[in-house]
């Protein structure tokens, strides 16, 4: 095993992996590209070379088994572990408790409700009480909804928030099309006046986006992780979040896929989460090219509202995977330099700053802010 840099990118192989060790290099900070096969790490890291801004990668590479003491031994003498693997709630959480054990702050780019509430209850204290950082979804779902969430929450009258993703992100990679479908057939929750409430299964909603002419058809995606951030926060006491395809009949064909995969497993969890990654595997076989500005791009929209009064927050962006990779890298960068402004389990928008986050996308070209 190669001794570790101070950022480790466990799943470095993957698509957005690479996209990840694409920003890190670029803003010339060293990592480790860490997985199983030292052969898919090395290809990576070619891919990786073959389009980056600066020439000569400052990389190592290591491989360890999937299990706790290798992992530790991994982690050990690095200050952040940036975990991709997925489904996150399949193999997630060995890789938050090696992190924990070695001394690690942990990111990663789970969209999965259920894994998060889980590491929270899990690990949330003891990462704490070390002053480590836990924030799952460090990437552009759902930290952009968390984002947005933030900027309107600056009107202290403001309690309940309606969030809405839609984007033309072109074809998933594989390891976020299992995350999803494994996730949408899993129970998932909205925030309703403080508690965590179940959403129906395969369920879709008419939803407006604005900037949009046509009605979109909406799901509840896993319930998302801005309820989660927000469970106990005073702030706020209702938040449901949707997202949207660019065309209505995907999310209609994924909601009858998931009822039929609900109704088939007749109330086995484990039944259903495993034929939902068979489906995934099923639609999408190969990574995707890297993502076009002109093509990929989406809004997220924050809608606020207290007893009397209302505000909103949308952002417009483009090239959701690559952003994904911008904020991993920016977010290790600022816990290589100092202390987040939280520890524990936390969003990245509080961790970090929502409104420095936002003006460092901005300023990279990445997406804009227009408030009411």
């Amino acid at each position: 095993m190669t001794q570790a840099n101070q950022i480790i990118i466990y799943g470095a192989s993957g698509y957005t992996g690479k996209l990840i060790a694409e920003s890190l290099h670029n803003r010339g900070l060293a990592f480790t590209a860490a997985g199983r096969t030292k052969e898919k790490l090395h290809k990576a890291l070619d891919v990786v070379a073959g389009r980056a801004e600066v020439a000569n990668i400052d990389a190592k590479v290591a491989t360890a088994q999937h299990t706790e003491q290798s992992l530790v031994e991994l982690f050990t003498g690095a200050k952040v572990v940036v975990n991709v693997t997925g489904p996150f709630s399949e193999i997630g959480e060995v890789v938050v408790k090696s992190a924990l054990q070695a001394g690690c702050h942990y990111l990663d780019t789970t969209g999965e409700q259920d894994f998060m509430l889980d590491m929270k209850e899990k690990y949330g204290a003891a990462f704490a009480e070390k002053d480590l950082l836990l924030a799952p979804a460090c990437s552009y779902m759902w930290t952009l909804g968390g984002l947005a969430a933030e900027v309107t929450l600056e009107d202290s009258a403001i309690d309940s928030l309606e969030i809405s993703y839609t984007s033309d992100q072109g074809v998933p990679s594989v390891a976020s099309s299992q995350s999803f479908m494994r996730m949408l057939a899993a129970p998932h929750f909205y925030l309703k006046n403080n508690e965590l409430t179940p959403w129906e299964l395969g369920r879709t909603f008419d939803v407006v986006i604005p900037g949009k002419t046509q009605v979109f058809k909406g799901s509840a995606w896993g319930g998302a992780a801005e309820p989660a951030w927000y469970a106990e926060d005073q702030r706020v006491r209702n938040c449901r979040v949707y997202n949207c395809a660019d065309d209505n009949e995907t999310m209609e064909l994924l909601s009858g896929i998931i009822k039929q995969i609900v109704e088939g497993s007749d109330g086995n969890f484990e039944a259903g989460q495993a034929a939902a990654i068979r489906t995934a595997g099923d639609f999408f076989q190969s990574e995707p090219e890297k993502e076009d500005p002109l093509v990929h791009r989406g809004i997220v929209h924050c809608s606020g509202n207290g007893s009397a009064v209302r505000s909103s927050c949308t952002i417009s962006f483009h090239s959701p995977y690559v952003m994904t990779g911008e904020l991993i890298a920016e977010c290790s960068r600022l816990l290589l330099e100092g202390a987040p402004n939280t520890v524990g389990f936390s969003s990245p928008a509080a961790a970090f700053g929502h409104r420095e986050l936002l003006k460092m996308l901005a300023d990279q070209g990445f997406l804009s802010v227009s408030e009411e």
